[in-house]
């Protein structure tokens, strides 16, 4: 977790495809430069970018210089492709994170993304570095159910969240049914 945190993404997902001519998009927060969370989301949309650094697939880049910006990223699942217009660019593409300051912390746990959308977890580090996990599939009912399971290990918290359930068009999305 972070501590003193000034904001955050919480139960959340992104199908649509995201393309930016600039810098620093992600399927959920495309940048930040503040002590932020992002926790139970997924993106299911490609990530296009056409500029220097900064695509991922849940965060497009922290940008903090200096001081706070610390990230906390749990139980996020990619399974978008990260996909970049001008090769050889500065920095910056992963599936989880595409830009990650060195002057902050990020932390990430319990997250997935599937190969092939991107070839690391976090731009231009090793993915042992952090809690992801690349595989083959993704299985929707894992992600249901790891998504209920924090809901209800984190009750305090999540009292006015919606649980996950599947829609019509075969994507989870939130159930109508209130906890």
């Amino acid at each position: 977790m972070c501590e003193d945190v000034t904001g955050g993404v919480y139960n959340s997902y992104n199908l649509g495809e995201i393309y930016v001519q600039g810098s620093r998009n992600g399927g959920i927060v495309g940048s930040t430069n503040s002590n932020i969370e992002i926790i139970n989301v997924y993106n299911k949309g490609n990530i296009t970018e056409n500029g220097p650094f900064g695509r991922g697939g849940i965060l497009g880049a922290n940008t903090t210089v200096v001081g706070d910006g610390n990230v906390y990223i749990n139980n996020a699942y990619n399974l978008g492709n990260i996909i970049e217009k001008k090769v050889n660019w500065m920095y910056g593409a992963g599936a989880i994170c595409g830009y990650p300051s060195n002057s902050s912390t990020l932390t990430i746990e319990d997250s997935y993304y599937k190969k092939g959308t991107c070839s690391v977890a976090v731009g231009l580090k090793e993915d042992s570095l952090y809690g992801v996990t690349a595989v083959d599939e993704i299985n929707y009912e894992d992600m249901k159910m790891n998504f209920k399971e924090y809901i209800d290990l984190n009750e305090s918290k999540t009292s006015e969240w919606k649980y996950w359930d599947f829609g019509e068009d075969g994507n989870l999305t939130f159930s109508r049914i209130e906890k």
